[in-house]
């Protein structure tokens, strides 16, 4: 049985587009470390592809909700360092977000039933100068640290503010034909992961709705992917509670060219 020292300690996640060749990772642990040696840190992926903020954080949205309350997440996938794009601490469902305001948390918020949003102050960082293109080693992972450690809670080094970006992709349209998405992540079997969840679909008959994908087009709403013959395609709502689109033992990624999806009822 794990002892009451062992289940306090605070768990900090890492996602990142850094890689594992470069030493960037282990740079931002050893702040973290140095700040909160009883940290518990967790590496969620440093495979996100370079620059590619709706990748990370479609995968971000994977997996922040099933870690406990108190939880510190990390996202640094932020190809505006540097600039003024306001570093963030979020504090969702109990959980915390220290990431860059670039769409990064957009789909983490829309499945939050509570957000409270804190921009860090500009000038706060990990002691020493400032580097203009590693503030995921000097704010992100220090933030982390400091917020895990209990030295300091969010609001000694941020300001509260109302509005974060959201990109268009985080979200679907809900128009008088229907609703309009588009497909935000495929995942490693080339099924086509769209912003549709199904909370959106709630005023249609899952055995009357379409689905139209670039050429693929898609009557009714199955449950699992054996509900199609062998390389048909299906629509499903999937295990993170949003619309797929997928080929049954088939890439629909290699099928489908278009990122728009149209959902409607005759």
């Amino acid at each position: 049985m794990k002892s009451n020292t062992e289940q306090a300690r605070p768990v900090i996640t890492l996602l990142t587009d850094f890689g594992e060749e470069d030493g960037y990772v282990a740079a931002m642990k050893g702040v973290i470390f140095s700040e909160c040696p009883e940290a518990n840190v967790v590496d969620a992926s440093h495979c996100v592809p370079p620059q590619d903020i709706r990748h990370a954080a479609w995968v971000l949205a994977q997996y922040w909700r099933l870690y406990p309350e108190g939880a510190i997440h990390v996202g640094v996938v932020d190809p505006g360092v540097g600039t003024c794009r306001r570093a963030l601490v979020i504090e969702a469902d109990k959980r915390y977000l220290v990431l860059p305001d670039n769409g990064l948390a957009a789909l983490v918020v829309a499945a939050a039933k509570t957000c409270r949003f804190h921009a860090i102050h500009d000038n706060w960082h990990r002691p020493g100068p400032l580097s203009a293109t590693f503030h995921g080693r000097d704010v992100f992972a220090y933030a982390a640290a400091v917020i895990a450690s209990g030295a300091a809670p969010p609001d000694t080094f941020s300001a509260p503010v109302e509005t974060i970006v959201t990109p268009d992709w985080a979200v679907c349209r809900s128009e008088e034909d229907g609703l309009h998405g588009a497909v935000i992540h495929i995942d490693h079997f080339g099924n086509l992961i769209t912003n549709i969840r199904a909370t959106d679909l709630g005023g249609y008959a899952p055995d009357r709705l379409h689905i139209q994908c670039g050429a693929l087009h898609i009557s009714g709403l199955s449950t699992t992917y054996s509900d199609v013959a062998e390389g048909a395609p299906v629509a499903l709502i999937s295990s993170t509670g949003t619309l797929e689109i997928a080929l049954r033992n088939a890439s629909a990624a290699q099928a489908v060219t278009s990122d728009t999806v149209h959902v409607f009822q005759p």
